[in-house]
């Protein structure tokens, strides 16, 4: 996730109580060069194909809540590090004074455009070549998921990231609305906290969702965040449990032959906390410095 913040005087007015008039169009802005990435000679047809599978299922998660609402993400491919598959974030930043939102779900609150930018940016790496770029989940036992990284880097782009640093300060100087909706086990929330007891939560293994359409749609239990002992830039609070929630498109890290296309209600009640408005709605309710998904091995019987 990108460290700037941009145009913090703007304004995020919620408009949850508006009638939602037709699913949010998801637009690919490819940015790589002739020849290589989205534009590989070989590989860029299928990568673009998959690529656009993956934002026609996120064109169906959520309702719009303004006339023509669409959100372009910024895609490339660039060498990572060794066993990152990719990752994205928020192009800009917007506050309404005191909670931070990405430009995606900024727009989607204030009913409109506020910056004509790309909203979310996201990387794929370039130096991973077992990909599978297929659109019907049948991933190889020795292949990692493409349509599941996109769908999963995308989710970073729409608001499922936190704004916690290592030392528990806030970047940018107030928490985001993911944040917003973080405790402890005891149920302290994370931003009524001193900066070294935040530091202490994100590495407690003690940390929870407290939003209630994600506790709906986790049968009415708190969800659990990744908040290991050793704590990871890009995959500490903003993913779920890798062992709790294992099989969840949201968790830090996916399997080699592993395809996840869907979304789950815990998933899609947490975004509905935050302020997208899901299709159907929640029944309770009427890397670097991305944030990165890791490629897990693990054997077959």
């Amino acid at each position: 996730m990108r460290k700037c913040f941009t145009a913090l005087a703007v304004g995020v007015a919620l408009l949850l109580g508006s009638t939602a008039l037709a699913d949010i169009t998801f637009v690919p802005l490819y940015g790589d060069g002739a020849n290589e990435g989205f534009n590989d000679p070989t590989l860029g047809a299928q990568r673009r194909t998959a690529f656009e599978h993956a934002l026609g299922i996120w064109g169906q998660q959520f309702s719009s809540s303004h006339t023509g609402e669409t959100i372009t993400i910024s895609a490339t491919f660039d060498p990572l590090g060794s066993g990152v598959l990719g990752g994205a974030g928020s192009v800009q930043f917007f506050t309404d004074g005191s909670t931070t939102y990405g430009s995606a779900l900024a727009n989607h609150l204030s009913g409109g455009d506020l910056s004509g930018q790309p909203e979310i940016f996201a990387i794929f790496n370039s130096s991973f070549s077992d990909f599978y770029y297929g659109t019907d989940g049948n991933v190889g036992g020795s292949q990692w998921d493409f349509v599941t990284v996109v769908l999963h880097e995308v989710a970073h782009g729409m608001n499922f990231f936190d704004l916690i640093n290592s030392d528990g300060t806030w970047n940018g100087g107030q928490p985001g609305i993911f944040d917003r909706f973080l405790e402890i086990g005891d149920g302290t929330n994370l931003d009524t906290m001193t900066d070294a007891q935040r530091s202490a939560a994100i590495r407690s293994g003690d940390l929870f969702w407290n939003g209630s359409g994600g506790i709906d749609g986790n049968g009415g239990t708190r969800p659990e965040m990744y908040a290991p002992s050793t704590y990871q830039g890009g995959s500490s609070v903003s993913h779920l449990d890798q062992t709790v929630h294992s099989g969840l498109l949201m968790t830090p890290g996916l399997f080699n032959g592993v395809a996840i296309h869907d979304f789950s209600a815990l998933e899609l009640g947490m975004f509905h906390d935050m302020g997208w408005t899901a299709i159907p709605e929640p029944a309770a309710i009427a890397i670097m410095g991305l944030l990165g998904l890791a490629a897990l091995g693990r054997r077959r019987a």
